[in-house]
């Protein structure tokens, strides 16, 4: 019955994105009723035997140890650490986790769970191409065009290899953190990754040449992924596949895809490889539907580009509706803030259904109050 509702939900899906795009920077998260019934019979099957995270979760830069200050602040739950997949195996088969394990033990020493991602993307190892993996080259200017406009090199997603060598790193990984009971109870989420740009999103080079900043031009990624053969169901089923992946390697742990809850995540490309009117965002709408159908009761979708302002958006309501566990991050760009936008900004996630927050070092350091009074809104 399930496979039937989900056809039929995704034909009514596609005939939606020709006839309904908005011409705004939100996505119309619109899904028929039984989808929806659907998703909330995906999670009926409780995750109280799953740890969830909550609280208060630091951001520390990537491959960087997390500051002595934030690991003893007592308003923080937990650290996120970011590494890189070229990182930790520069070489083919050859493993190092010593950034891993240190960070981990810190935490630990210190009282605070650990959530972890390893960057694929631009953070891919260069071997991979010498396997055959082919990469491309986009120009990118970042923060929706506010950023400085650099280079990225990123592996095809979909390739076979790229897949098989990704899947092949996270068996390693979750073998190495079931070998110290005391490290493997401290991680509360592994976070989805693979399917990078250059940060732990799940995300592709999106912009074409309308994005400008200076004198530098963006790349035109949309026409660079038609001729690479670009489709939704491609990197759909890529997700998917490095999905399975995370959830057999830790079945007992929560699992987490961060995502762009806008159009900037993904090149505005459809089945056929046409470009999609108004820049309409139908590949992040496909991962959200497939995590929310096939691994609700595991995977928290994370929003990223939490402020000070209500949280309000069709993607909110629809997860919300289909009972999918929900996280936030801070923005990383918004300028302004205070100890009252700190309260403020977790009061709004909190509120919004968010079981915990990700806050950037730099706010915790310079907000202290603000963070200490936002985290009394968690129960």
């Amino acid at each position: 019955m399930r496979k039937i509702l989900a056809s039929l939900f995704y034909v009514l899906l596609i005939v939606n994105i020709f006839s309904s795009c908005k011409k705004t920077e939100d996505i119309s998260f619109l899904h028929t009723k039984e989808a929806a019934n659907d998703a909330t019979v995906a999670t009926s099957t409780s995750t109280s035997a799953m740890e969830t995270p909550k609280g208060l979760y630091a951001v520390q830069r990537v491959n960087k140890a997390q500051d002595d200050a934030v690991l003893k602040n007592t308003s923080i739950d937990g650290i996120f650490i970011r590494t890189t997949w070229s990182s930790i195996e520069s070489i083919e088969g050859s493993y190092d986790w010593t950034f891993i394990d240190s960070e981990i033990d810190r935490a630990i020493a210190n009282n605070k769970k650990v959530e972890i991602a390893i960057m694929a993307g631009d953070n891919s190892p260069s071997w991979l191409e010498r396997k055959g993996v082919k990469f491309l080259d986009f120009k990118i200017i970042p923060h929706a065009g506010e950023g400085n406009p650099h280079w990225t090199h990123i592996p095809i997603v979909w390739d076979a290899q790229f897949i098989t060598s990704y899947s092949n790193m996270v068996k390693a990984f979750a073998s190495h953190l079931k070998s110290s009971s005391a490290r493997y109870n401290a991680i509360s989420l592994i976070k989805i990754n693979g399917i990078n740009q250059e940060t732990a999103e799940t995300r592709l080079p999106y912009q074409d040449t309308s994005y400008i900043s200076g004198t530098d031009t963006a790349s035109n990624a949309p026409q660079i992924w038609i001729a690479n053969g670009y489709a939704p169901s491609k990197v759909l089923a890529a997700w998917d596949q490095l999905a399975t992946v995370y959830s057999s390697s830790f079945p007992d742990k929560a699992i987490g895809t961060a995502i762009i809850p806008d159009p900037r995540g993904f090149p505005s490309i459809d089945e056929t490889g046409a470009l999609i009117k108004d820049r309409y965002n139908y590949t992040t709408k496909s991962i959200i539907d497939k995590s929310i159908l096939s691994y609700n009761n595991q995977n928290i979708l994370l929003f990223n580009s939490l402020t000070d302002k209500s949280v309000t958006s069709d993607l909110l309501t629809y997860v919300t509706q289909a009972n999918t566990l929900l996280s936030f991050q801070e923005n990383e760009v918004y300028d302004g803030k205070s100890n009252t936008w700190v309260e403020n900004m977790i009061k709004n996630g909190v509120n919004s259904g968010g079981k915990f927050i990700e806050i950037f070092n730099a706010t915790i350091k310079a907000y202290p109050t603000g963070v200490a009074r936002g985290r009394t809104y968690f129960k």
